[in-house]
């Protein structure tokens, strides 16, 4: 399917919904899976086409590189990653917020504090754009919020 998206977005947008579907299953703290057989697996549901699954993107070998890069990073830093998403939050509790937003949070961080390929700025904008797309009408400022803190510590 031709995509008005970048690369890195479509693997953004992979990453999330992997790391999500794990979340939500309560799976991201349980690492001893197989990843690479959990995102295949994943991958074949993703690229169904049905309601569910509307916009959903085919990834090149580079995107799935990059996405892959996400989830293992993620899930390899998770304790240090919500460390830095605690010491950002004011009047929040971390365990209050939404899993979406948690996701969204993990996957920004990740990428601010461990991949210096990409600026700050694109990195805050695509989580923002996630946080319209995903989360409810206040998700994108707060994940802003947050993710401008870690970007500068």
């Amino acid at each position: 399917m031709k995509t008005p998206l970048n690369k890195k977005t479509i693997s953004r947008e992979f990453a999330f919904k992997f790391l999500y579907n794990l979340e939500l299953k309560s799976q991201l703290d349980n690492t001893s899976e197989d990843i690479s057989l959990l995102v295949e697996e994943f991958e074949a549901s993703y690229l169904e086409s049905d309601h569910e699954h509307a916009q959903n993107y085919s990834l090149d070998p580079k995107s799935k590189q990059f996405a892959m890069k996400l989830i293992l990073g993620v899930l390899q830093y998770k304790d240090v990653l919500e460390e830095k998403i605690k010491e950002s939050l004011i009047n929040k509790k971390f365990q209050n917020l939404e899993k979406i937003v948690i996701t969204i949070l993990y996957l920004g961080a990740y990428e601010l504090l461990y991949i210096k390929e990409t600026s700050a700025k694109i990195v805050i904008n695509e989580a923002i754009n996630m946080g319209r797309k995903y989360g409810d009408k206040d998700s994108f400022s707060f994940i802003n919020g947050v993710l401008n803190y870690i970007s500068k510590v």
